[in-house]
């Protein structure tokens, strides 16, 4: 009986975890729609890190070319450098390794352009990932 209400319990909380990412989703939504700008781009990229939480893959790719594609038009350095690592790391989870590590680079070279390194680690995170992952 006690391990029934452990895995109760933890099943309560990723339930109520997946639920509070959710809500998150929608208010981040509700103000993109208000923004402009880098402002815009930067809210993008918190929603992507929220879709990756609760693993919907299908919305993570839509907002991830959008990101990609809106910092672009503007020359956001630092949002094309943001875009480039999150789409690494989307790979990831198909193993797309040769992808992940030219993505990865890429974002980093965007990133020796701009004195944002907001997020950086996550870029050599997913560079150092892919090297392991690919070894014998």
């Amino acid at each position: 009986m006690p391990r029934l209400f452990a895995v109760s319990i933890f099943a309560l909380l990723i339930f109520s975890d997946a639920l509070s990412q959710q809500r998150e989703i929608d208010s981040l939504k509700k103000v993109l729609s208000l923004l402009h700008d880098t402002a815009r781009i930067d809210c993008i990229t918190e929603i992507i890190a929220n879709y990756s939480y609760v693993n919907n893959l299908d919305s993570m790719e839509y907002y991830l070319n959008l990101s990609y594609r809106e910092s672009k038009q503007i020359n956001y350095i630092h949002g094309i450098a943001v875009a480039l690592f999150q789409k690494a790391a989307f790979l990831n989870r198909i193993s797309n390794f040769p992808a992940i590590e030219q993505l990865a680079k890429e974002s980093l070279q965007w990133y020796s352009h701009t004195n944002n390194k907001k997020y950086i680690e996550v870029a050599y995170f997913e560079l150092g990932f892919n090297s392991i992952s690919r070894w014998p």
